[in-house]
């Protein structure tokens, strides 16, 4: 076995931001992962088990009742634990911000002037039939949800000459392999260049005779005095595949890789535009389990007897004991006393839940507000003004990792022509409050502004997509419409329905 030391360690950093990946990707995906992910992190105790205790000084038949106390202490408080979780409500306000998000930069399609060989290249990037756009989009919702991804252009090396029928394939033509944050775990930095890349990829290999298993595999890219190689590792770090991938007849010097972020397009790390809104989230959903567990214990009535009878003579009176349903009936002496001791509710909780609400919102969260609601210009500024410049960063970091990728994958088609892809920047937003929008129409109706203000107005908040001219058009068209025929149109159609009439 060729086992490679230290060949699946990660860089400073990972860990760090693996476990803040792991939130934002738990809230983004819903309940059941968020349920999953805070099962496994500290919670509520609910009884003191006193693990870890001894009983050597007692004798076997007390020692054998103590832990049994202590197993079934564990049982009740693990039950009750999983009731604590299972009543919680999950309210998805970071899923909700990164549709939102996204969206707004997809509202506009991507601008791209490609080659004939690199439009082709376009329509399948990665070898399974994932187009220019689609990777696009993952880039861009990755960049909002984790801020970190990352392309490798490739091409297979033949060493020799492609062949007409290897050509036509495809199996020969460059491809864009992307990878999650999650799966770039080092990143080694030189003089300013990438040396050393390691990569996670998951294989699907047969196991046994009919199953199957997922085996994690490392792909290490490394330059190797100054000459890029490509290679792979298996599960148990034995090297199965070496390549040095070549562009026009000549090794690389450099290593093919963009590292895209919402920051910047280099290794270091991106802080993830969803962290403090999917942290508020999770501490949002525990609240929510504490309130509900709350009203579960104070909604429901304790019933307490005070009677000067001993056990026997109590369950000799009520054989099926006490019965606390609203037609029960319990046997009691002269002088006993039943009371319903009930918890007191209180709103603490449910208030520090609305703070959190608020806090998400200010971290950026896209939460409808209530319709009554009224917020000032400025307010509205603030809000929408740190979020636009976000997704402004990310478009253009996607923008330019994709033309990098494309120069690669170009370099490796030997295709001189230049391409480009330009991601949307141009978000449709609703910054323009009711008082902004009535204050542009006075300026129209009064001549100080033109009506093709109006028009843009409208494109922006998504009311049209119809240029000046078929606007201007439409409206032309309208009103002919609106004002009726002519009277000799009339006349014809009156004469008509009388023909008409007569044939009947």
């Amino acid at each position: 076995m060729d086992k490679t030391s230290g060949l699946r360690e990660v860089d400073a950093g990972y860990l760090t931001h693996a476990q803040m990946w792991e939130e934002i990707d738990a809230c983004n995906q819903g309940y059941k992962q968020v349920l999953k992910l805070v099962s496994s992190q500290p919670a509520p105790v609910y009884a003191d088990t006193c693990n870890g205790m001894r009983f050597d000084h007692l004798d076997e038949d007390l020692q054998k009742a103590a832990y049994n106390q202590i197993y079934n202490a564990d049982l009740a408080s693990s039950k009750r634990l999983k009731e604590y979780w299972n009543r919680g409500r999950f309210f998805n306000a970071t899923g909700r911000t990164v549709e939102s998000f996204h969206g707004m930069i997809w509202s506009n399609p991507a601008e791209s002037e490609l080659s004939p060989k690199m439009e082709v290249i376009a329509e399948d990037v990665n070898g399974s039939g994932l187009s220019l756009d689609e990777l696009a989009q993952k880039i861009t919702y990755q960049l909002i949800l984790n801020g970190r991804y990352g392309v490798l252009s490739d091409m297979p090396s033949t060493g020799a000459s492609l062949t007409m029928a290897q050509q036509e394939s495809g199996v020969f033509s460059p491809k864009m392999i992307s990878y999650d944050a999650c799966n770039v775990k080092m990143i080694v930095v030189m003089n300013g260049q990438m040396v050393d890349i390691r990569l996670a990829e998951h294989h699907t290999v047969k196991s046994g005779d009919y199953g199957y298993e997922c085996k994690e595999y490392i792909r290490q890219l490394v330059l190797n005095d100054g000459v890029y190689e490509n290679l792979l590792y298996n599960d148990k770090d034995e090297l199965i595949e070496m390549s040095i991938p070549r562009a026009n007849g000549k090794p690389l010097n450099f290593i093919p890789f963009v590292i895209y972020g919402s920051d910047s397009n280099t290794p270091e790390y991106s802080k993830p535009p969803m962290f403090d809104i999917a942290h508020i989230n999770l501490g949002h959903f525990r609240l929510d389990c504490d309130n509900r567990d709350n009203l579960y214990y104070h909604g429901q009535g304790m019933t307490n007897v005070f009677t000067d009878m001993d056990k026997q003579q109590f369950d000799s009176m009520n054989p099926a004991g006490l019965d606390t349903g609203a037609r029960g009936v319990n046997m009691l002496q002269s002088g006993d006393k039943v009371e319903l001791l009930q918890l007191e509710a209180t709103g603490a909780i449910p208030s520090e839940m609305l703070r959190d609400e608020d806090r998400m919102i200010k971290a950026g969260a896209q939460i409808v507000n209530p319709s009554n609601s009224t917020m000032t210009l400025g307010q509205k500024k603030i809000e929408t003004g740190s979020s636009l410049s976000t997704l402004a960063r990310i478009s253009h970091n996607t923008s330019e990792g994709l033309n990098l990728n494309l120069e690669y994958c170009a370099m490796f088609a030997g295709d001189k022509q230049e391409s480009t892809y330009k991601v949307n920047s141009k978000f449709i937003t609703d910054d323009m409050t009711p008082e902004m929008l009535n204050a542009q129409m006075a300026m129209v109706q009064g001549g100080v502004l033109p009506s093709e203000t109006l028009n843009e107005s409208a494109r922006r908040a998504g009311l049209t997509k119809l240029d000046d001219e078929q606007i201007k058009q439409k409206l032309l068209e309208d009103g002919e419409s609106l004002t009726g025929d002519s009277e000799e149109v009339a006349q014809l159609k009156a004469e008509l329905e009388a023909l008409r009439a007569g044939q009947e």
